[in-house]
């Protein structure tokens, strides 16, 4: 019975959740659609089912332009003037071949509790005295909807451990929330002249 309540429970949650961010959504994009829609068919009626219309093949347009490859070289040629298709096509190749690779950790917080996080890389902070110190780049996605909230960290390297999982464990973590957590989760020690995540 525990285990039905628990379940029944994160499962009800979750789509609550999902739900919730979908009208919370909606509710945005039919505010830049309404013009439009009731310029067209002055019909409040119309606002919702034509925003999704609109929205989806909205993103089946720029979908399609974004994967055809002859077009993308093509556009180049053009595109000095407009830099923010460059930055478009680079930046979002780049994150969607990266997020997977990058290694996992925990974040010590000041109360002594950790997060699990994913490393995506180090910098050097500078302060207003002119103290630098190196700080690691973390993203931690939010549970059990990961996509509902993802909390970009600056942590001190003291306060972070490397670990011996994925970002794809960490992903799964979190959408179980907690309940994939490995039995044995070993500190990553990296090769010796090679330093964690970099």
């Amino acid at each position: 019975m525990r285990e039905l309540i628990i379940k029944g429970t994160t499962i009800v949650f979750a789509v609550g959740v999902i739900i919730g961010i979908f009208y919370f959504v909606i509710d945005i994009i039919s505010r830049m659609w309404r013009p439009l829609i009731l310029w067209i068919f002055d019909n409040e009626a119309y606002v919702i089912p034509m925003t999704i219309v609109f929205t989806v093949a909205l993103i089946l347009i720029v979908g399609f332009f974004a994967t055809r490859v002859k077009l993308r070289k093509f556009l180049k040629k053009f595109n000095i003037g407009v830099p923010i298709l460059n930055w478009f096509f680079k930046g979002s190749r780049k994150a969607h071949e990266g997020i997977t690779e990058e290694q996992g950790a925990l974040v010590q917080f000041h109360d002594g509790t950790y997060y699990i996080a994913a490393i995506a890389g180090k910098r050097e902070i500078v302060r207003a005295s002119g103290q630098s110190e190196e700080m690691y780049i973390l993203y931690s996605p939010s549970a059990p909807v990961p996509w509902s909230g993802m909390p970009i960290i600056f942590a001190k390297k003291e306060n972070v451990i490397p670990l011996n999982i994925s970002f794809a464990s960490v992903y799964s973590i979190t959408t179980s929330l907690g309940r994939n957590v490995p039995d044995v989760v070993k500190q990553y020690i990296p090769p010796k002249g090679e330093e964690a995540a970099l």
